[in-house]
């Protein structure tokens, strides 16, 4: 399966949640154009470490394939063989 993110958090840091404890990846959105505004909606940017934790409690593992120094990143979630 392949997976498109961002690491929204600043370079060289590892703590993955904001100060007020909420996880940095997690954003609202609410698009507009000509006037018309739509609902706000949420999306999810999963850094590398806290997917590959995740799919590693699950059964899976992930490959980076490719990452930008901006923190866009491609990753490879394969399931593990039992």
């Amino acid at each position: 399966m392949l997976v498109d993110s961002t690491d929204l958090r600043k370079r060289g840091a590892t703590d993955p949640t904001r100060g007020d404890g909420r996880y940095m990846g997690e954003i609202e959105y609410q698009l507009e154009y000509l006037g018309h505004r739509g609902s706000p909606f949420p999306q999810l940017f999963v850094d590398p470490d806290t997917l590959r934790e995740c799919a590693h409690a699950n059964g899976w593992d992930l490959t980076v394939a490719y990452q930008e120094d901006s923190g866009s990143y491609l990753g490879v979630l394969t399931r593990v063989a039992l």
